[in-house]
């Protein structure tokens, strides 16, 4: 995989996400999220991020970035984006997969599902981090309900190796 969308990424768990991308593979990650439209929050979750990437790897007791600029260049593949339409039509169609970390409520997945099958290509699969909502329930409304699926990190995502992986009736 070259490219990973992840959504809700100024949130904990999508924070999580993108730091074990980004500590265990080479792809490029572009995070999406509504409150990137407030500069504050956008440095807030890039701060947070950096911090995290500083730490990466301590709680196995070894650094994974040995220097600010090794730290640097992998911060660097991360791309901060607004979920509008103008980014997700730019980016999402050259993405391998899109992860949703978005708050938990129904409607508001939903509608992004849309938005993401809006732009994506046909085949990129979508996956959840939901916790508490049914997964079949999660893909009632999708036009390719078999690319979907859960999969579920548990916090904090860095420390807990565990990955849920949830299939409904349909998935293939």
């Amino acid at each position: 995989m070259k490219r990973i969308a992840i959504f809700g990424a100024a949130g904990v768990m999508a924070r999580g996400i993108i730091e074990v991308l980004l500590t265990h593979t080479k792809c490029e990650v572009v995070a999406f999220d509504v409150v990137f439209q407030d500069e504050a929050k956008l440095k807030a979750a890039q701060k947070a991020l950096k911090l995290s990437l500083y730490r990466a790897g301590l709680h196995e007791r070894k650094l994974v970035y040995r220097s600010r600029e090794e730290v640097l260049a992998a911060f660097n593949r991360v791309v901060w984006l607004a979920p509008e339409s103008s980014n997700l039509a730019a980016y999402l169609p050259n993405c391998d997969l899109a992860i949703e970390a978005v708050i938990e409520d129904e409607k508001i997945k939903k509608a992004l599902y849309a938005q993401i099958e809006k732009y994506a290509n046909p085949d990129t699969p979508i996956f959840t981090n939901t916790s508490t909502i049914k997964i079949s329930r999660l893909a009632e409304e999708l036009k390719r309900p078999e690319r979907f699926m859960g999969l579920h990190f548990f916090n904090p995502v860095p420390m807990m190796k565990p990955i849920e992986a949830i299939w409904h009736q349909t998935t293939s």
